[in-house]
Parts: C-alpha cells; sequence; structure tokens
C-alpha cells in the first residue's frame, strides 16, 4: 500500500515537472536552432537579446556646408555626445548607427571636417567648429562616428564605445526641420539586432538654427587662442 502511495506522488510530481516544461517551451523565448543542436542535458536554450544602450548628450541643430555636394546647405542634426553601452552579458561590435525619421530612410551619420585645437602643452585635439553669426563654438575632443565604427572594436560586456556624429537632413527649409517631432536613433550590431533611442525634438536644438553652420574647411588654433 505504501509502495503504490509512493509510486502515486512521483508520478504526480514527473507529470507537473513535464508540463511545467511544456507551458515554458510554449511561452518561453525559445532559441530552436541552439536546442536542437545541443545535448539533451541542456535541451532548453533561450534566445539571448541584443541590447546596447544608448546615451545622448549635448544635440544642436546646424546647416551643413559641403560645396559641389546635393546636400550642402541642408540642415543637419549634431550629436556632440554620443555612448553606447553593452548591457549584455556577451560581447558585442557595433555595425553601424542611423538616423530615423518617421516616412524617410535611414540617414547614414557623415564624416565631416575637423580642425585641431592645440593646448598649452602642446596636444593637439580633434574639434569641430560651428560657425554663427554672431562668434564661432569650437566642440572639442570631436570623434566621427563612422570612423570609430569602422574601427571594428569589440565590447566586452560594460563596454562603452565613445564618438560624436553629424547626420544630414533631406530639408533645407526650417518650416520642414520644425515639422520633426520625433527622431530615432538606431544603432545595429553585426548579429542584426537593433536598439533605438527616440528622442522627443526640444526646441533649444533648433534655437538659431538658421544662423549656424558647419563648414567643409579644416583650421587650427595654437595655445593662445589665435588662428592659424
Amino acid at each position: 500500500m505504501i509502495e503504490v502511495a509512493i509510486k502515486a506522488v512521483i508520478s504526480i510530481v514527473l507529470t507537473g515537472l513535464f508540463l511545467g516544461s511544456l507551458f515554458y517551451i510554449w511561452t518561453g523565448d525559445l532559441d530552436v536552432k541552439q536546442t536542437l543542436t545541443k545535448p539533451l542535458s541542456n535541451f532548453v536554450s533561450l534566445k539571448k537579446k541584443s541590447k546596447l544602450d544608448i546615451d545622448v548628450k549635448q544635440i544642436s541643430v546646424a546647416r551643413y556646408s559641403a560645396i559641389g555636394s546635393s546636400e550642402n546647405n541642408n540642415f543637419a542634426f549634431i550629436f556632440y555626445v554620443l555612448h553606447f553601452v553593452n548591457v549584455l552579458d556577451q560581447s558585442v561590435t557595433l555595425k553601424s548607427v542611423h538616423l530615423r525619421l518617421e516616412g524617410k530612410p535611414d540617414i547614414e551619420s557623415s564624416v565631416v571636417q575637423t580642425g585641431v585645437v592645440e593646448t598649452a602643452k602642446g596636444e593637439k585635439i580633434e574639434s569641430l567648429l560651428l560657425r554663427a553669426s554672431d562668434s564661432n563654438v569650437i566642440l572639442m575632443n570631436w570623434k566621427n562616428l563612422r570612423q570609430v565604427i569602422g574601427e571594428y572594436k569589440t565590447l566586452a560586456p560594460g563596454g562603452v564605445l565613445t564618438g560624436s556624429a553629424v547626420f544630414v537632413l533631406p530639408f533645407s527649409t526650417t518650416a520642414e526641420v520644425d515639422a520633426i517631432k520625433k527622431i530615432k536613433l538606431v544603432a545595429v550590431d553585426f548579429s542584426g539586432n537593433e536598439a533605438v533611442k527616440e528622442l522627443d525634438i526640444d526646441p533649444s536644438w533648433k534655437q538659431n538654427m538658421e544662423f549656424r553652420s558647419i563648414p567643409s574647411t579644416s583650421f587650427e588654433i595654437d595655445p593662445n587662442g589665435q588662428w592659424k
């Protein structure tokens, strides 16, 4: 009698485990390929979702100067500081970053002309010049994002990739830029996974945009702040 009771309990437990596994396989995020190729001891394999965390700071809008280009005098979004953080437990390599506007093809960043600012210690820092009607703004330590991505650095878990980017818009009038309410930054890794950062347009980004421009000429500033 005791044996029968024990067998009944074991049968109930095994049935529960089996049904629980079926439920998990049905509702979980199952990696079928890995499941079929791994040993039975590792029967259930879950997909690892690739995710890069995108941190954005200091955005502005200005005209893009590129004599001879069809994009000359179009407006552009300037992202001075971009951080891409690997929040996975596995390494990842960034393949591309695009700006996405509703109803438009994705926009790849442009490699813009930079200059150098020389410090008192003789160090030459790559910088971007932003011309304005009343004064010039120097964005020091500029790192063209496309060139940074082109180095194909593998990000270990917790690793950070830093760059700066200019995305030239297919618009040349202020009315077209004012019509933009949201933008998205899309980072794609070599596995084809996308990380998306959606941003609402801040009016301060567009302040005096008509009178700011990114020149296509190089420059050099000495330690005394004098233009060479």
